[in-house]
């Protein structure tokens, strides 16, 4: 790996990669067979943690006891102006990220179109949610694009500009079936950006899991990326002014605990939670065709202490 884009402190490591604000090397005490990437170091936090071994400390007393630093080149090391050239691991923004230039039409190829008419997705709603296709060869000379062959495009979108992307494997032999970008577009991740917040009516909105959920459900739809709502999402949402969410979750593991979760971060907000559970046939909303989902929308139930407690007891409320 090139140093000149990791912090001057790890020269002495072997770095494997970056997620997020943690950097990835080999740990110094696991066993080498045992220490591949298993070694976070957090400049921000000043924490260092093995999540092979369980070492924990400081960055201070790692530099120091373990790499064989001095204590006047661990001040200099731990200053964020020591390390190097960090702004190039920034992601980019726009304007220098165009979806519909990075991305071809979907129409442009077969597969794809037909693999979103199977999952019922019209070409209204292609038009609607802008979706792309993604065609990059597998020996595309930059790294994150190899991921993106053969692959639907789903945008999420803030102020009418991309910040987010997933890419859905439409032939079923890539892993993961579901792409998410290393922070390309913006700094946005799946914990802090709902797909299709702005669309639709503020005053009732529908909460999902996947994107292809909530383009089933139509315009009144959020997917929040998975089971959970997390802060960043949450003060989306505020921001967006929605008072009311009828949470609509898969069928496929369901958990009343996750569900209490959700519900409890809605609360806390002030915003009304409603809930709705497809027949148990339907793994998801993305299965289930809309009118039968319609149907139980309009049966929904508002979630109070009635409907609370037996959540909490691991009891589905039943859909009149």
């Amino acid at each position: 790996m090139d140093y000149s884009y990791v912090p001057k402190a790890l020269e002495r490591l072997q770095v494997k990669g970056r997620s997020g604000e943690w950097w990835q090397c080999l740990c110094p005490v696991c066993p080498k067979e045992d220490s591949d990437g298993k070694l976070g170091v957090n400049f921000e936090t000043q924490r260092v943690h093995c999540f092979r071994c369980g070492l924990s400390s400081s960055l201070k007393r790692f530099l120091r006891e373990q790499l064989g630093y001095s204590g006047t080149e661990i001040d200099e090391l731990v200053n964020p102006d020591i390390v190097v050239v960090r702004k190039k691991w920034k992601p980019r923004k726009l304007p220098f990220f165009s979806w519909t230039a990075t991305f071809t039409p979907i129409e442009d190829d077969p597969r794809a179109l037909i693999y979103l008419l199977k999952r019922g997705i019209s070409e209204e709603d292609i038009k609607t949610f802008q979706l792309r296709y993604a065609d990059s060869r597998p020996d595309d000379p930059r790294p994150w694009r190899r991921n993106l062959h053969h692959r639907v495009m789903v945008p999420t979108t803030e102020n009418k500009r991309v910040v987010y992307f997933v890419g859905r494997d439409i032939l079923g032999d890539q892993k993961p079936r579901y792409y998410n970008p290393p922070n390309l577009v913006s700094p946005k991740t799946a914990s802090t950006a709902l797909f299709n917040l702005e669309a639709g009516e503020q005053d009732f909105r529908v909460l999902v899991e996947g994107v292809f959920d909530a383009m089933r459900v139509g315009p009144r739809a959020i997917a929040s990326f998975g089971k959970r709502l997390h802060f960043e999402q949450i003060r989306l949402l505020v921001k967006q002014g929605i008072r009311s969410i009828c949470i609509l979750p898969d069928n496929e593991g369901i958990s009343s605990k996750e569900l209490l979760a959700v519900v409890d971060a809605l609360w806390g907000q002030e915003i009304e939670a409603e809930l709705a559970v497809l027949p148990v046939r339907y793994k998801d909303a993305g299965e289930t065709p809309r009118q039968v989902i319609e149907e139980f929308l309009a049966r929904r139930v508002k979630v109070d202490r009635s409907v609370y407690f037996n959540l909490a007891a691991g009891r589905m409320p039943a859909m009149k």
